[in-house]
């Protein structure tokens, strides 16, 4: 039906950590044989994401092989994915929508939104990995690179935390939370839906600081919605469960140190 690049990173990590890492690597490779000219890893159109999901997966696979002179061999690559992010972000600034600067353009949100939308999973994705080139460039030894692309991180950091305090809501149980969508349109769907990717954000992205007031506001808000223990509606239906939700919330609740709420997600 279609190759899900994000889905294959955690199959890939699991993989390796399994003592498969050869065949993980066959898997990672086959991912940058999807880069265009211009740099971007496209399997599926507008679906921007997977520029920062290679670049995680391949830093992830790097890291938990410990084989630095593979990165460096990939590492042009990774480069050029890098500086596509930075030129998604500059397109921005000049496309039809304000709702954007300085983010990503409108997209496929995926996990129970469709269409090319104005909204942040693209921007989460794009995020954690543009977070994990630059660690990458830290471990390398190449800290004038790392201090650039730090920089460039930062000011996207920047852009993602004014756009948040713009589009905050306030669900039905009063918990203030992010929506997937920006501007109006996020009044339209259930808060739950789509929050796939800020669950993948919170970890393995580590772009939240553990008490980061959105992280705990989000949650609460999943967590209001839960039924027989699990997030509902947060998927493509709005009145059932979606199940591989469970452990992308799971390991958020795990990595906010919550390990008993982590496991009651995971039993469920």
């Amino acid at each position: 039906r279609g190759l899900w690049i994000v889905d294959g990173a955690f199959l890939l990590e699991a993989a390796t950590m399994l003592g498969a890492g050869d065949q993980a690597r066959n898997g990672v490779a086959t991912e940058l044989t999807h880069q265009q000219a211009d740099g971007r890893i496209q399997v599926m159109a507008n679906y921007w994401k997977e520029n920062g999901i290679v670049l995680w997966t391949c830093v992830r696979h790097a890291r938990l092989t410990q084989d630095k002179a593979w990165l460096e061999s990939v590492w042009p690559k990774l480069e050029r994915i890098a500086a596509f992010i930075q030129t998604l972000r500059r397109q921005t600034l000049s496309n039809a929508s304000p709702l954007d600067d300085g983010l990503i353009p409108p997209g496929f949100p995926d996990g129970g939104i469709g269409g090319v939308r104005v909204e942040y999973t693209n921007v989460y994705w794009n995020l954690l990995g543009l977070r994990a080139f630059v660690e990458a460039a830290r471990w390398l030894g190449r800290d004038d690179q790392a201090a650039r692309w730090q920089k460039e991180y930062d000011d996207f950091l920047a852009a993602f935390a004014r756009a948040a305090r713009r589009d905050m809501r306030t669900d039905s149980h009063g918990k203030r939370y992010l929506p997937i969508l920006m501007g109006g349109e996020a009044d339209k769907e259930l808060p739950q839906r789509a929050q796939w990717a800020f669950c993948h954000a919170v970890y393995p992205g580590e772009v939240f600081a553990k008490n980061d007031p959105l992280v705990a506001g989000n949650l609460a808000m999943l967590e209001a919605t839960e039924r027989e223990g699990m997030v509902y509606g947060t998927g493509w239906d709005a009145a059932g469960i979606w199940n591989y939700f469970a452990s992308f919330y799971a390991h958020a609740w795990l990595w906010q140190g919550q390990g008993r709420k982590a496991a009651h997600a995971l039993y469920a």
